[in-house]
């Protein structure tokens, strides 16, 4: 799926950010495979932010598989701001679709073995997922059981992992469209209320999009 990779190599040029992209795509049935063809993408994010990159773009949200827990390590006490129209919280037992895309928060927070283990898992319990709507019945045992947050947080530091998906499919086309998502401005309003935002990952951008996204985010770009 060449939108995905186009829409990211966009945004991350109008924002002067790194840029890590999936090619191929990853796809239904075939986690296995796409998990090992990320791998040296996978550890290049996690270097990144590592080394101190505050902004990043991704084709896809399996970056989170290593950015979370390199952010975790570099800036203690951190919660995570899932936004997000989908918790990608399942694990390849609990996956109905085997799809890669759908499991990167649980394998930041150990809940299954990625492979990356350079850095300490991610505590579910610093996790607060916002604006999810599309929710597997595997994830929700998995997120009860973990005791993941979907309330914002109340103190910081925070990283923002900002699929676009989250929006409306109205206002942001989407490889997984899911009805009911936000506006922009309802977008901006979450993002300003986010305490001490120390870094921001985006995802989901689609081709076209990307000057309208650069904008609208310029004031979470500035202080992270």
């Amino acid at each position: 799926m060449e939108g995905p990779v186009a829409g990211a190599r966009e945004l991350a040029g109008l924002l002067g950010a790194p840029v890590f992209v999936e090619e191929p795509w990853p796809a239904p049935g075939r986690w296995e495979a796409d998990l090992q063809a990320a791998g040296p993408m996978l550890a290049a994010a996690r270097d990144a932010v590592a080394g101190g990159a505050t902004t990043l773009v991704g084709s896809s949200c399996d970056i989170a598989i290593t950015t979370l827990r390199a952010a975790a390590a570099r800036h203690p006490g951190l919660r995570v701001a899932w936004l997000d129209a989908h918790p990608d919280f399942n694990t390849p037992a609990s996956s109905g679709s085997g799809f890669l895309g759908g499991m990167p928060l649980a394998a930041a927070c150990g809940v299954w073995d990625a492979g990356f283990d350079a850095d300490a898992p991610l505590d579910p319990a610093r996790v607060h997922l916002l604006g999810i709507r599309d929710v597997d019945a595997g994830e929700r045992a998995l997120l009860d059981a973990q005791g993941v947050s979907e309330t914002a947080p109340a103190d910081g530091p925070v990283w923002v992992h900002l699929d676009l998906d989250v929006l409306d499919p109205a206002h942001m086309p989407a490889a997984f469209p899911v009805p009911g998502g936000w506006d922009w401005e309802r977008l901006g309003i979450e993002l300003r209320a986010l305490p001490d935002v120390v870094g921001i990952e985006i995802t989901g951008c689609a081709p076209g999009y990307a000057g309208e996204v650069a904008q609208r985010l310029s004031p979470v770009i500035v202080r992270t």
